[in-house]
């Protein structure tokens, strides 16, 4: 997010050419770029700011991760209880999936959406006025693990809770508030590699479709 201000090129030439003196014909083009180079300054001064907020998030979370031993993000993801220590006896379909988590979940930016939002120690009061299910990357860790009292049955139904991670912190968090645009961010990222594994995924729907066809009697 750093932004990197070009140099002035005032005085760059050994010999300037002299300025042809202003009409009042120009007086509009001069007050239009005067009024851009503002827009333009402004914007910088923002993106300048919401830059420092963002880092002061991240500082925030990872100061909580390292003093609690926090597990560190992008670990590894099996599905349905099956432990993913030699990649063996899970579908590739949802090894690749849980790739693209680990990928999103390893970002520095993923540090406020790994574990459950702490409503108390943040002083919440009204999340769960507003988010009715939350989701986070531990709890989807823990369902394709085996862990929770449901598990997934397919890798749509990951991708939905993944995008409920990103969608509710953007609800809960107003637009231009950091962990909006962290969230805003990592969904993009994550949505354009769901998009490159979406034919597979589409492949894998249709076969099991025809599967159970032939098992109907």
């Amino acid at each position: 997010m750093s932004v990197v201000r070009g140099a002035a090129m005032e005085g760059a030439w050994p010999h300037p050419a002299p300025m042809e003196p202003t009409t009042a014909a120009d007086g509009p083009q001069v007050s239009e770029v005067n009024s851009f180079r503002r827009q333009v300054d402004d914007l910088l001064s923002k993106t300048d700011v919401l830059e420092k907020r963002v880092n002061e998030v991240v500082g925030f979370y990872n100061s909580k991760k390292h003093s609690s031993g926090g597990r560190k993000a992008g670990g590894r993801y099996a599905a349905n209880g099956a432990r993913d220590s030699h990649g063996n006896g899970m579908p590739d379909l949802m090894r690749q999936f849980a790739g693209i988590i680990r990928q999103i979940t390893s970002h520095e930016w993923a540090q406020p959406f790994l574990q459950p939002v702490d409503v108390v120690g943040l002083q919440l009061d009204d999340y769960h006025q507003i988010i009715t299910k939350p989701m986070d990357f531990s709890t989807i860790r823990n369902k394709m693990e085996g862990k929770e009292s449901t598990t997934y049955n397919s890798v749509r139904e990951i991708y939905s809770d993944v995008r409920l991670v990103f969608t509710n912190a953007m609800k809960y968090n107003v637009e231009g508030h950091p962990v909006n645009i962290m969230a805003k961010f990592l969904l993009e990222r994550f949505e354009e590699k769901w998009l490159h594994l979406l034919p597979k995924v589409e492949n894998e729907r249709k076969g099991n479709g025809r599967n159970q066809m032939m098992l109907q009697p």
